[in-house]
């Protein structure tokens, strides 16, 4: 027909075949990998055991590529991808067939990584979740911040200290020069 609807006559009866009801489920949209870019390092696999949600990065490990995966067999090149990094970016990219997405010199703080697939025939897959932590550097931590303020509460006294007993010194000495000028 011309709505795209076939049809099959059989011994038994006729079949309609609408183009509608042969479309295949939206696929499977996976995490294959979340790799640490400066020291090259595997984080996270979603092919060999359950990728974990959450994890914490120190401060030297802040480049990370993520890797994804639709599962459309029917269609696999038609697949296009959008990823966006809460915390950094606010809106979602543009979809792309590329799937992987790389994001360097991240600043301490807390992150979502969210991806979200489409397939050929434009049917959007679930949104997939990694949330992450980028520890500080120790000199930005809160106790590094109090070390700094009492390092600089103790030199302010001392710097007091020597300055008072360098007066007390000179006013020692005056009060000798008086007195032998008084004797």
């Amino acid at each position: 027909d011309e709505d795209g609807t076939g049809w099959l006559a059989t011994e038994t009866g006729v079949v309609r075949l609408a183009p509608a009801l042969t479309r295949p489920p939206p696929p499977a949209l996976r995490l294959r990998r979340v790799t640490t870019l400066a020291p090259d390092s595997v984080m996270a696999d979603g092919f060999g055991q359950a990728l974990q949600r959450s994890h914490t990065l120190l401060v030297g490990h802040n480049a990370l590529r993520f890797s994804f995966a639709a599962l459309a067999y029917e269609q696999p090149s038609g697949s296009t991808y959008r990823v966006r990094l809460d915390g950094l970016a606010p809106r979602w990219s543009d979809w792309t067939p590329e799937s992987q997405k790389d994001y360097t010199n991240l600043d301490p703080g807390a992150y979502t990584f969210r991806v979200q697939a489409r397939d050929g025939y434009g049917q959007l897959t679930d949104e997939v979740t990694f949330g992450f932590r980028v520890l500080p550097a120790w000199y930005q931590t809160w106790w590094a911040s109090l070390l700094w303020a009492c390092l600089a509460v103790a030199s302010v006294v001392v710097v007091t200290a020597s300055y008072n007993r360098r007066r007390s010194r000179r006013m020692h000495a005056r009060y000798a020069l008086l007195e032998t000028a008084v004797a």
